[in-house]
């Protein structure tokens, strides 16, 4: 088994599961105004606001969240995943301190209630890395699938971004 064969086994042990559970919460989460709240501040099932967002400050997470809400129609109205975070990108680039992770995550979370996934491999913080160490163009916002190695395939695209984040020093020892 290569190395980039055991990262992806171990992504799938490992990782996955907590990936799923986290976006199986969202997905039962009663209203999407729920949704909107728990990921606006970064919420997992236990309430704890998860390590990418632990750094940033609670007042921009609160005025993400009323922004966000404010747009809600609009949220429900997305067709898309791509559509989706174009909007929660739109607020998060009007609040000083929130980033392209930030929209990225908010995004994901509220899609899993809207059953919205990316069909691409977006490419924020960690991700570039781990796609820089696989030789792929980083500088890009998103991959196909298809672009990264074979063991890669096997997963969702927001599967692979989460995997190449996880195991960018991994990937980049390889």
């Amino acid at each position: 088994m290569s190395r980039l064969e055991a990262a992806v086994a171990l992504y799938r042990r490992e990782n996955l599961p907590k990936l799923q559970d986290l976006l199986g919460w969202y997905a039962a989460l009663p209203t999407i105004e729920d949704a909107i709240r728990a990921a606006s501040h970064g919420l997992d099932q236990r309430q704890r606001r998860h390590p990418h967002q632990r750094r940033l400050k609670k007042a921009a997470l609160e005025l993400a969240c009323a922004a966000l809400l404010a747009r809600s129609s609009a949220i429900c109205a997305a067709k898309s995943f791509h559509s989706l975070l174009e909007i929660v990108a739109e607020v998060a680039g009007t609040i000083p301190g929130l980033g392209e992770l930030y929209a990225y995550d908010t995004a994901l979370r509220v899609g899993a209630r809207l059953q919205l996934f990316p069909a691409a491999v977006y490419l924020h913080a960690g991700t570039r890395y781990g796609a820089a160490a696989l030789g792929l163009d980083a500088g890009r916002d998103k991959l196909a699938l298809t672009e990264l190695p074979q063991p890669f395939h096997g997963l969702s695209p927001h599967e692979a971004e989460d995997a190449l984040c996880i195991y960018k020093a991994l990937l980049a020892d390889r």
